[in-house]
């Protein structure tokens, strides 16, 4: 579909692409087992604090492994959140750009045309979240897309440098991302050191 289109932009290259889908793969499975485990464990503290009632004679003992449990659940289940982790691949043409998130255990495609968006807007003082409104070429529908980005990659790169040069919908000052990011040659080098 895009052989006959100018590749402008894509991150990352197909080599870090393999490994970070591998480590991404990796994580989310590590992130599933912690949840489950820490709520096994909170359910093991609802059940020894349930059945505290049927036997009074070892309350302390029974206190003292529902404390145990929950405590094991907390910690577990802040570790799982560690572990979400997001990235973002860009592929952009001249007239269209596709896009790949990884987020929270989950994969999503966008391929949006340029002609076709509505909005972009960055939702941070650190350029870090984006979202983007577009209208979808096969369904007709209003899509709205909430990505968060990576600080100080080459996906944050994205959106601050190349983007606004494909399509006038970002409106971002370029005094403010100069003063804040230094110029395009100045964040490249900056990550690929």
């Amino acid at each position: 579909m895009n052989e006959d289109k100018t590749l402008i932009y894509e991150y990352p290259s197909a080599e870090l692409k393999t490994e970070i889908c591998a480590t991404f793969e990796a994580r989310s499975k590590l992130s599933k087992k912690l949840k489950f485990i820490g709520a096994g464990c909170l359910i093991g503290a609802m059940l020894l604090f349930m059945s505290y009632c049927l036997i009074v004679r070892f309350k302390l003992v029974f206190f003292f492994l529902t404390a145990l449990c929950i405590a094991a659940a907390v910690v577990i289940l802040k570790t799982a959140v560690r572990y979400n982790w997001h990235y973002l691949f860009v592929k952009a043409f001249d007239t269209d750009m596709d896009i790949e998130y990884f987020s929270n255990g989950t994969k999503s495609d966008f391929s949006i045309n340029y002609d076709n968006i509505l909005s972009i807007r960055f939702f941070d003082k650190n350029y870090s979240s984006i979202k983007i409104k577009y209208i979808d070429s096969h369904s007709d529908a209003v899509c709205n897309i909430f990505l968060l980005l990576n600080a100080g990659t080459p996906e944050q790169g994205f959106f601050l440098y190349t983007m606004p040069q494909l399509t006038e919908k970002l409106r971002i000052s370029e005094r403010s991302i100069e003063k804040k990011f230094g110029s395009e040659e100045e964040f490249y080098s900056d990550f690929f050191e």
